[in-house]
C-alpha cells in the first residue's frame, strides 16, 4: 500500500509539477489500489484460483448467484445503534478497548 501511494505522488508530480496531490486523491475510486494490486502475479494467483487468466475466472461467476447477493445486500438495512456511534466518536477509544484487552488478558 505504502508504494502504491508513493509511486501515486511522483506519478502526480510529474505531471503536474505540484507537490500536493490532495485532489488528486480524493478523486480517486476507492478500489483503485486493488486495481493496482493485478500487476502483483502473487495477487493475481490468489484471484484466479487455477484459471489461466482473470477473464476465465469471471467466465466461471454465475451471474444470477451475484444478482441475488446484491438483491440480499440492498435489503439490509442495519443501522449502527446510537450508544455503538457514540462509542466510535470517542477520542481515546483505542486506549480504553486496549485497556479491556490487558485487563482480559490478565486475568
Amino acid at each position: 500500500m505504502e508504494r502504491f501511494f508513493r509511486d501515486l505522488k511522483r506519478d502526480h508530480r510529474r505531471r503536474t509539477g505540484s507537490n500536493s496531490y490532495k485532489r488528486a486523491l480524493k478523486s480517486m475510486p476507492t478500489n483503485a489500489p486493488l486495481v493496482k494490486n493485478l500487476q502483483n502475479p502473487d495477487y493475481v494467483a490468489i484471484l484466479v484460483k487455477g484459471q489461466p487468466t482473470l477473464e476465465a475466472r469471471f467466465a466461471d461467476i454465475d451471474a444470477s448467484v451475484v444478482r441475488e447477493e446484491m438483491k440480499k445486500l440492498r435489503r439490509q438495512t442495519e443501522k449502527i445503534p446510537k450508544p455503538i456511534r457514540k462509542l466510535l466518536t470517542l477520542p481515546d477509544l483505542s486506549k480504553r478497548v486496549t485497556q479491556v484487552l490487558v485487563a482480559a488478558v490478565a486475568s
